[in-house]
């Protein structure tokens, strides 16, 4: 068995050796390594993102340029970003995830998912469908390429692209559009919400709005061609006409740079077509330009240009007026040749454009999501003594639910004003963000093609339980989820996206960091994680009596009291040593092993590892 974790972190110490490319656009490229490794575990290299070229990926560098000539069928390969998969780059280019298919690569090793709602785990899926075995960077591995790309997830997390990329991986169902949905199914205050919280600095009928939901695939976009016969030059109000004019740019080997300033009024460009012939990867600045403003068109040889000459661009750019008039517009270029730009079009067959929502969008920000999915709902109870219970249902638009539970938490859960600082605060019999976090971790993750499986959350006077339907995604392993060391692997990339964008989720698995936590940080049980088919069920304890409570009574009464205390100090801390349990206790490590193992006999706990790498781990048995 090879070690893992020292390839994990080779892969880590070359990634941080990558080269940022030069973006026109200002935007962070990431850091990405990558190692080979034989199945007999020796290194047999490394690359990292630009090693040799500027913007060529890890994984390219490695298997293509280092590895080219050798036949590394059945190695292992350890990546720090999800490879790109099927539909990600234009031709030539091959996806990195379809490079390591070719390859022969038996497993992979995969630090983070691509933070990209649209890609994010498709090249992992599409490893996966190939007979490639994938796993995940341990935990705390991920958080040190995580804080390495911190800009880059950032942007990427509601990045949009200028050109849609054919999706030919699907997550899920709930992706495609849903028949005899409109927009009006969706609620403004859920949109409005979601334009605050993320600081978008738009208006939810706006087409910059409309565009960023149709590219995290939350809506889809029907057109219907019409004659507008309004449409015609003699209508179009010369104010508002958008004129665009050479401003400058430059020429370099493989490369041109092309500025165009709007002489008219401010004009929205959504995107841009290839026209035939067409020779250069095109990237163009989207958005509002403003009387006097410039956008770039930016064009790089799709082969190694040496000369000028071979540099080239044509395409169509569509934009909107003011008014919301439709107008596309001719730029092209050849080599050193002067830049031409066509008369503006005011377009007479004009495309209407009806929008759709998908599944997922109508779980985001529908009105009330049941209707569609009768899953989609937060069933909640408050239970204490013989009083009467709290009760109720919350069938809101996913973005909204958050705030509302939190409200009714604090609502039912025992508080008291605390003065022990300069400002009086209240302290709740629970910390309120450990279960916040929880439960929004149980809604963004779960599995919302199981019908009739809803997410619970239950409060007595003993306990907590949040059930979640759906058992962990792969490549995640449920023992790990139990232990507090899953690595963070997203269900639903692109309800995370929005969650993140709302700083609903401040940061990837902060809830089981929390949870973990919970015993040194506020002296309460460690949660107890079940399958318990078709949920996934956390058990709060609000005190370490009930956990003793579910403990058979035969087997209990066989314990003495430092049995006892050593029982519940191995539950709180996931596994620990012999050494550990006996400087906790102040025991000899006779008397240490002496616990262990009748805990062991009776059930309770699990032995894992071999001579000194002996662990003992809580069994989950009661």
């Amino acid at each position: 068995m090879i070690n893992a974790r020292k390839f994990m972190q080779m892969a880590i110490d070359e990634m941080q050796k990558s080269i940022p490319e030069k973006r026109h656009d200002g935007k962070a490229s990431p850091k990405v390594g990558a190692v080979l490794v034989s199945e007999k575990g020796e290194l047999l290299g490394a690359a990292h993102r630009g090693e040799l070229r500027e913007g060529d990926h890890a994984e390219f560098t490695l298997l293509e340029k280092k590895f080219r000539d050798t036949n590394v069928t059945g190695c292992i390969l350890f990546a720090t970003l999800e490879p790109c998969a099927k539909g990600a780059r234009k031709p030539p280019k091959v996806e990195c995830a379809q490079r390591i298919v070719d390859a022969r690569i038996k497993k992979v090793y995969i630090g983070i998912e691509d933070p990209d709602p649209t890609v994010g785990r498709t090249g992992l899926k599409y490893l996966e469908e190939s007979g490639i075995e994938v796993e995940m960077f341990d935990k705390d591995l991920q958080e040190l390429i995580e804080n390495e790309n911190k800009q880059f997830l950032k942007e990427a997390n509601l990045r949009a692209k200028e050109v849609t990329k054919p999706k030919l991986i699907e997550l899920s169902t709930l992706e495609r559009k849903v028949e005899q949905a409109d927009m009006d199914e969706f609620s403004s205050e859920a949109l409005e919400l979601y334009i605050n919280r993320a600081e978008l600095n738009t208006k939810a009928d706006s087409a910059q709005f409309l565009a960023l939901l149709e590219q995290q695939e939350l809506i889809k976009i029907e057109s219907k061609t019409e004659r507008n016969s309004e449409v015609d030059d003699s209508f179009r109000r010369n104010d508002v006409k958008p004129i665009f004019k050479k401003a400058g740019g430059h020429i370099s080997s493989g490369e041109i740079e092309d500025k165009f300033k709007n002489e008219g009024d401010r004009a929205n460009i959504l995107s841009f077509r290839e026209m035939e012939g067409n020779t250069s990867y095109i990237n163009i600045t989207t958005g509002w330009v403003d009387r006097g403003q410039e956008f770039k068109i930016t064009a790089r040889s799709k082969i190694r240009a040496e000369t000028n000459r071979d540099n080239a661009y044509h395409i169509e750019i569509s934009y909107t007026d003011k008014d919301g008039r439709n107008y596309r517009q001719e730029f092209s270029r050849k080599g050193t040749d002067r830049s031409t730009v066509s008369e503006p079009e005011l377009i007479e067959a004009t495309k209407k454009r009806r929008y759709i929502p998908t599944g997922l969008g109508i779980l985001l920000f529908g009105k009330n999501p049941r209707l569609r999915y009768p899953q989609a709902v937060l069933k909640v109870e408050a239970r204490y003594g013989s009083s009467e219970p709290e009760i109720q249902d919350f069938n809101d638009a996913l973005v909204l639910i958050p705030d509302k539970v939190e409200f009714w938490l604090k609502k039912v859960l025992q508080s008291r004003i605390s003065r022990d600082q300069f400002a009086r605060t209240t302290e709740y019999d629970y910390p309120i963000d450990v279960l916040r976090e929880a439960i929004i971790n149980a809604l963004v993750h779960r599995d919302y093609e199981i019908e009739g499986a809803k997410c619970s959350l239950f409060i007595d006077d003993e306990k907590i339980v949040i059930k979640s339907p759906g058992y962990p995604v792969k490549p995640i392993k449920f023992e790990d989820l139990k232990a507090f060391k899953a690595p963070s692997l997203s269900r639903n990339p692109k309800i995370m996206a929005v969650f993140n964008a709302m700083d609903y989720v401040e940061e990837r698995g902060i809830g089981m960091r929390e949870m973990k936590l919970l015993p040194s940080k506020h002296q309460l049980p460690l949660p107890e994680i079940e399958w318990l088919d078709p949920f996934v069920s956390i058990t709060f304890a609000r005190n370490p009596n009930y956990l003793l409570s579910q403990i058979n009574p035969d087997i209990l009464r066989q314990l003495n009291e430092e049995e006892t205390a050593g029982f519940l100090f191995v539950r709180d801390n996931s596994q620990v040593t012999k050494s550990q349990y006996a400087s906790h206790f102040s025991f000899n490590e006779k008397k240490a092993q002496r616990h262990l193992t009748k805990l062991k006999e009776l059930g309770l706990v699990n032995q894992v590892g071999k001579g000194k790498a002996i662990r003992y781990m809580f069994s989950g048995n009661h």
